[in-house]
């Protein structure tokens, strides 16, 4: 059944039990026909302005709605196709239930509804374990295809495997799996077995501070001091015993910024680790503290601390009250600045919107999995 809210703006919705896949593209169709006035088709109906096959898998509804929240948010920016998809092989019944939205809006100066649709399926039994089969049909040919794999990594990878068939694009959030480094190391073994580029919200949580330590390391005469790194510390909300996703991989990172031999790391425990850099030894050490207003494991400062002639430089990067404002202190032996800057808010839609602006077949997060493996390593020993 559809429905129209008013004039300028609609979501109209359709829902069936038990339904084929014929059925579902025909459903759609309806919808289109119904936003432009027209439900009998005989005059026009909206115009589909997908860019974009968006695949999302939940673990569970309520997940499902969050995802489905976040690409409603995205539609002006990215127009998309979503399919949301909520598979229960463990259920006896083979099965699929459908919920269809299209949410549509006057686009300006066109007096004609434009239309991005979202597909809901409730995918129960057997059928669970044909996912490719059951969204091929239902996704806009020639334009590409992101899976967001919106929760934890499931323990048998059939599920994930189905999916990455039809994807140019993988996304995940490491700071929702149950392992975070484990099913880090398992993200990258996957990668070097598919054919399609793999990104990380997680990760992109970390460009504010990514960008950071580049502009100050190359605009706050830092530069020359990349060489003689004393030490580094690197400080995370509570989590587990283990150090997070979020400060592994920003470590990976800064280490090739840093030019430091990832694979000669050797660890003390799980929060100090050694790298080095020729044949300097470099201590970093990771630290859990108390910080409300962020995810659990998420960055709240790192510091570098810089040696060389007898003359010490520091560079720190921290939170503040505000946790979308951090303070960068810079000591030099010539004196001390302090600059406050608001950082970009670190929510999914932001995130997921930075995945998607990025080229399909961006190599760099792979790389860093790969340089990251010693890291996780020793972390988990």
């Amino acid at each position: 059944m559809a429905q129209a809210l008013d004039h300028e703006d609609r979501e109209l919705s359709w829902t069936g039990r038990a339904v084929d896949i014929d059925r579902i593209e025909a459903e759609l169709t309806k919808l289109r026909y119904f936003t432009a006035g027209d439900p009998e088709g005989a005059e026009g109906f909206a115009i589909r302005t997908s860019l974009v096959n968006v695949v999302v898998y939940a673990e569970d509804d309520d997940i499902a709605a969050q995802a489905s929240r976040v690409i409603e948010d995205l539609a002006a920016h990215h127009p998309s196709r979503a399919l949301v998809v909520i598979a229960r092989p463990s259920e006896d019944e083979s099965r699929i239930d459908a919920s269809l939205a299209a949410h549509c809006h006057l686009a300006p100066g066109v007096d004609q509804q434009v239309c991005c649709e979202e597909i809901t399926l409730h995918v129960s039994g057997r059928a669970a374990f044909h996912l490719h089969s059951i969204i091929v049909p239902l996704l806009i040919p020639d334009l590409p295809v992101v899976v967001w794999w919106a929760g934890p990594l499931p323990d048998k990878s059939h599920l994930i495997e189905e999916l990455c068939e039809v994807a140019n694009h993988l996304i995940v959030d490491s700071s929702r799996f149950a392992d975070q480094l484990g099913d880090l190391a398992r993200i990258r073994e996957f990668a070097s077995l598919h054919d399609c580029a793999i990104g990380d919200l997680n990760y992109e949580r970390l460009r504010p501070w990514r960008d950071l330590v580049e502009q100050h390391t190359g605009t706050a005469g830092l530069g020359d001091w990349l060489s003689s790194v004393k030490s580094a510390e690197i400080r995370y909300t509570e989590q587990t015993k283990q150090p997070p996703a979020q400060a592994i991989l920003f470590l990976a990172w800064l280490a090739e910024h840093c030019a430091w031999d990832l694979g000669s790391v050797s660890a003390r425990g799980s929060d100090r680790l050694t790298l080095k850099q020729n044949e300097r030894e470099i201590p970093v050490y990771l630290e859990p503290v108390k910080y409300e207003g962020v995810g659990r494991g998420w960055l709240v400062s790192i510091k570098l601390a810089f040696e060389r002639d007898g003359e010490a430089a520091l560079l720190s990067v921290s939170r503040t009250g505000d946790p979308l404002h951090v303070t960068v202190r810079t000591e030099l032996p010539d004196g001390v600045r302090e600059d406050h800057v608001r950082i970009p808010a670190c929510d999914s839609q932001t995130v997921l919107m930075h995945q998607l602006d990025t080229a399909p077949h961006d190599p760099e997060f792979v790389r860093l999995l790969i340089a990251a493996a010693p890291l996780i390593q020793a972390t988990r020993n």
